[in-house]
C-alpha cells in the first residue's frame, strides 16, 4: 500500500503532544525500556540502541523545553489535564479537542496551523456538525451539511463520557475562537523553543519515516488493520498518508476525514509514535525478507529478466515478444503472468490484446528494500 510519509515536524501538533506528556509526567526512557523488555529478543542490538536513544532525546527535549511550565496554573490544568475517565491510559484533554479534532496534518508553521484550525471550525459551525464520539485525538464528527441537528450542548451531553470532560469540551468548543487564541498564546513560546531545537530531531524523523514507508509498501490491508486495531472488515481504501511523531512516542492513532467520514473505511491519515516500531519490526521482518526473496527469485530467470528489460523501454504483447525473442509463446505467457502477479509488470488492454510494461517503481522499490534490509 502506497502511503505518503510526512517528513517534516508539524510544530503545533508536536508541541501539544509534548506538553500533554509533560503534564502527565510520562517518561520516554521508561517507555523505551518497556518496549525493549517486550520485544528485545526479536530486535537487533542496533534497533534496541536506536529506541533508547530516541527515548532519551525525546525526554531531554521535553524536560528542557517545558521546565518552566507551572503544572498548578489553572489555565495549564484546564487545557492539558487528561480527562478523568478512570483509564490510566487516557490521552484526551481540552487542548487535543481544540486542536487535533480539526488539524489537517501538513507541515505548516505554528501560526498557519492555528489559522487553519480557526477557519476549519468556522466552516463547521456554519454547516453544523454531528459528533460521533470522543477519541484519543479529540472528537470525531461529520458535517450536518445544513441539516437540522441537536445543539452542540445536547450532543456533547449525550456522549458516554465523564461529566466534567464534557462540560470543559463544550465550553472550549462553544467559544472556540476565544479558547483557541488563549491556547495558542500559552503554547507559542514552547513551540518556538521546539522549532529552535528541530535540527536535533530531524534525523530521527527521517529514519523513522523511511522505515515506515518500507513497511507500508509490503504490508497488506489486513496487516495495517491489525496495526491500527480496527475491525477486521475495515477496508482502508482512502488511507494515503502517515505522520511520524516524536512526542506521541508509543501511541498510534488515525484520522477520519472530519467533514465526510462515518466509518473506519474513510480513514485517511495515520499518526505513528516513533517508539512503537520495534513491535512491528519483529512481526514484519520475516515477511519482509520472504517477499524480497520471492521478488528476487522472479527476476533471477534470464528470460524474465530480458522481458523486464525489453518492456522497460516500451509496452508490448505476448505473441510479438515471443516472435522477437524467438521463443515459444506459451513460455513467454507464463513468464509474463508470473511477473505481473509479483507486481513487476503493468498490464493494459488495447484492441483485444493485453500489453505489458515494466513497473519501474516496483523495480526501484525492490532495490531499495534489499539495500535497507542489508543495511539494517
Amino acid at each position: 500500500m502506497k502511503i505518503r510519509m510526512i517528513r517534516e515536524p508539524i510544530i503545533l501538533f508536536e508541541t501539544i503532544a509534548m506538553i500533554c506528556r509533560y503534564y502527565r509526567k510520562e517518561s520516554y526512557t521508561a517507555a523505551a525500556e518497556r518496549l525493549t523488555g517486550l520485544f528485545g529478543n526479536g530486535m537487533r542490538s542496533s534497533q534496541i540502541s536506536e529506541l533508547r536513544i530516541n527515548g532519551e532525546m525525546a525526554e531531554q527535549l521535553m524536560n528542557n523545553i517545558c521546565s518552566d511550565i507551572n503544572l498548578e496554573d489553572e489555565d495549564i490544568k484546564f487545557f492539558f489535564k487528561p480527562f478523568d475517565t478512570g483509564n490510566d491510559a487516557e490521552r484526551n484533554c481540552v487542548a487535543r479537542v481544540l486542536v487535533f479534532s480539526m488539524l489537517i496534518l501538513e507541515p505548516l508553521s505554528f501560526d498557519d496551523a492555528i489559522e487553519q484550525i480557526r477557519n476549519g471550525w468556522a466552516e463547521v459551525k456554519r454547516d453544523g456538525l454531528e459528533i460521533l464520539h470522543f477519541h484519543m485525538h479529540g472528537i470525531n464528527f461529520v458535517s450536518a451539511n445544513g441539516r437540522e441537528r441537536s445543539s452542540l450542548f445536547e450532543q456533547i451531553y449525550a456522549m458516554d463520557y465523564p461529566y466534567q470532560a464534557k462540560m470543559d469540551s463544550f465550553l472550549a468548543l462553544d467559544r472556540h475562537e476565544l479558547y483557541l487564541s488563549k491556547l495558542a498564546d500559552i503554547v507559542r513560546p514552547y513551540a518556538r523553543r521546539l522549532e529552535a531545537a528541530r535540527s536535533r530531531f530531524m534525523p530521527t524523523y527521517a529514519s523513522s519515516a523511511n522505515f515506515w514507508e518500507l513497511c507500508f509498501d509490503i504490508m497488506t490491508n489486513d496487516q495495517i488493520v491489525a496495526l491500527m486495531r480496527l475491525k477486521e472488515e475495515a477496508n482502508l481504501t482512502n488511507l494515503n498518508k502517515a505522520y511520524v511523531s516524536l512526542f506521541l512516542f508509543n501511541e498510534i492513532g488515525n484520522s477520519f476525514d472530519a467533514l465526510t467520514s462515518t466509518s473506519p473505511e474513510d480513514i485517511t491519515t495515520l499518526y505513528i509514535g516513533m517508539g512503537i516500531y520495534p513491535e512491528y519490526t519483529v512481526v514484519l521482518a520475516e515477511q519482509r525478507m520472504d517477499r524480497i526473496c520471492e521478488e528476487l527469485k522472479a527476476v533471477s530467470d534470464p528470460v524474465r529478466l530480458e522481458l523486464l528489460t525489453r518492456l522497460s523501454k516500451e509496452s508490448d504483447y505476448c505473441l510479438n515478444l515471443a516472435q522477437s525473442m524467438n521463443m515459444n509463446a506459451g513460455n513467454v505467457s507464463r513468464c509474463l503472468t508470473l511477473l505481473h502477479e509479483k507486481g513487476l509488470l503493468i498490464k493494459t488492454k488495447k484492441g483485444g490484446r493485453h500489453y505489458f510494461k515494466t513497473d519501474t517503481e516496483a523495480i526501484n522499490r525492490i532495490a531499495a528494500s534489499l539495500v535497507a534490509l542489508v543495511n539494517d
